[in-house]
Order: structure tokens, then C-alpha cells, then sequence
């Protein structure tokens, strides 16, 4: 950055897109969170309490430098980072631009920071929540799995549980399975239509049922993502025992496992 432009930068001192800092303390990483989350700002080190640089060692600058960057990293924001001089003495620059996608920036410790002003405010967790599913596209995912409930009642229970955990995603997900949508015809085609309509598969074992081999099949030739879950006595057939399998005792233990991992399957579709 050019000394004329740094100069026009500081000029009124902290703001809703500068902080002036001399050392680097922990708080930085709630800044970068903030500047994120709003419209992104810089970071300039070599600055004293009163807003008057005071400049940095090169040490300090190769110091500063790579905390930056490891941190920057860690939070997954898109960052600039460079070190200038300005009246005379050297400083390092630290831009943080505003978040390219729907998700917030969050600090290690879970929390989301916006930017008001010279301040950094804490975002209110039902708001984030709120934030989330508002702003994202919706995401389908269909479940296959057997459809035998009047022989093995338990299968009501498991597919509550996917409901539910469906809900608790921090992203807008709509989670349906192939007898819950009307239709008129033939009922493998109306199988393959949802399949290649949706985002991702869910793919439950239960009873070792041959419609969920026959629609992860048809759903992995088409290159669809695919989650697969059984309840822990099933017996998987050799062509899918050695896929990652999420394997429970109970409904609620399937709802705890399916909201970790549609949050990740989520974010790395919509990124």
C-alpha cells in the first residue's frame, strides 16, 4: 500500500474498517471475525494506544507476519498481507476482506463477531441461526432406505431422527423419501427422478434392504454424494461395508450423528 494511501486510510483513526494495533493480542482474532462478517477492513500494526505509529522491528514484522497468516488460514477468510512504511517507520498491513460465501467466520472458541463502528459486538447465537437459513440456498437431500415399518416399527423412529437432525442443520435442508411424494406411474422412475433431483443421497441400511443397494447405485453412477447409516446390528453386503458408515443404537444417536455431518456435507456443497 502506498504511504498517500495509508495516510488517507488512518487519518480518523479506529473505525468500521480500521484497527490500529502495536502488538498482536489475542483480540485480533475477533477483529478479523468482525471485519469478515461485515464488510471486511485492515489490521495495521505499528501503531500506538493514541493512534500514532510508532513503527516495528523487522522482528516483530517477521513475528506479526506469520501469526497473521496462520490465523487467517485457520478461519478460512481471504486475506492481504503486507508489510509498508509510513513517516518514516516500517508497519504491516493486514487486510481482511468480507466473506465470500453465507457461512460466518466464527473464532476458535465458536464465536461469531460483527463490526460496529471502532467496536467489535458480539452476533447473538439465534441470530446467526437465523442468518444462516435465510440467506442459504436449500439443499435436498433423499433417503432411501427400507420400506418395511409395519414388519420393524423402529424404522418410523429412525426416520424422525433424520427429520430431525435435518432441522437442526445449520443450513435450510429439505430431507424426503420416495413414498412421502405423491405420484402417479411407474414408481422406479419416480425413484430416479428424486434421485437426480437432489443434492445428495442418504443411504440407510436397516434391514439390509435391495431398494437402498439398487438407489445408492443408480445415485453414485450419477455421481451424487452419499451418506450411509444403518442400525449396528445390520450385516452390510461386501460392495458397501467398506464406505464410511454411520452405525447406531438408537434414534437419538442417529440424530446426533447425521447433524455433524450434514453441516460439513453442506458447507462443502455450497462451497
Amino acid at each position: 500500500m502506498q504511504p498517500d494511501k495509508i495516510e488517507k486510510l488512518i487519518m480518523d483513526g479506529d473505525g468500521h474498517t480500521l484497527e490500529l494495533k502495536y502488538d498482536f493480542p489475542s483480540s485480533v482474532e475477533k477483529t478479523v471475525s468482525a471485519f469478515a462478517n461485515t464488510n471486511g477492513g485492515y489490521i495495521v500494526f505499528g501503531f500506538n494506544d493514541e493512534g500514532k505509529v510508532v513503527g516495528l522491528t523487522q522482528n516483530q514484522i517477521d513475528d506479526f507476519s506469520k501469526r497473521a497468516v496462520s490465523l487467517c488460514q485457520a478461519m478460512s477468510v481471504s486475506f492481504e498481507l503486507y508489510p509498508s512504511n509510513f513517516d518514516m517507520k516500517q508497519i504491516l498491513v493486514l487486510h481482511i476482506y468480507k466473506k465470500e460465501f453465507h457461512y460466518s467466520v466464527r473464532t476458535s472458541d465458536g464465536l461469531i463477531w460483527l463490526r460496529q463502528g471502532a467496536k467489535n459486538v458480539l452476533m447473538p447465537a439465534k441470530e446467526d441461526f437465523k442468518l444462516q437459513k435465510g440467506m442459504r440456498k436449500q439443499l435436498k437431500c433423499f433417503v432411501a432406505m427400507s420400506f418395511r415399518e409395519q414388519e420393524y416399527p423402529r424404522l418410523v423412529d429412525f426416520y424422525d431422527a433424520m427429520k430431525r437432525a435435518a432441522d437442526r442443520c445449520a443450513y435450510r435442508l429439505k430431507l424426503w423419501k420416495n413414498d412421502e411424494d405423491p405420484f402417479n406411474g411407474n414408481a422406479v422412475m419416480h425413484i430416479h427422478e428424486n434421485i437426480k433431483k437432489c443434492d445428495f443421497m442418504l443411504a440407510d441400511y436397516t434391514l439390509n434392504s435391495s431398494n437402498v443397494y439398487y438407489e445408492e447405485g443408480f445415485a453414485a453412477g450419477m455421481g451424487k454424494e452419499i451418506i450411509q447409516t444403518c442400525e449396528n446390528t445390520t450385516d452390510l453386503a461386501f460392495d458397501i461395508n467398506h464406505n464410511n458408515t454411520y452405525s447406531y443404537a438408537n434414534a437419538h444417536q442417529l440424530e446426533e450423528q447425521l447433524v455433524d455431518s450434514f453441516n460439513e456435507i453442506c458447507k462443502r456443497l455450497l462451497s
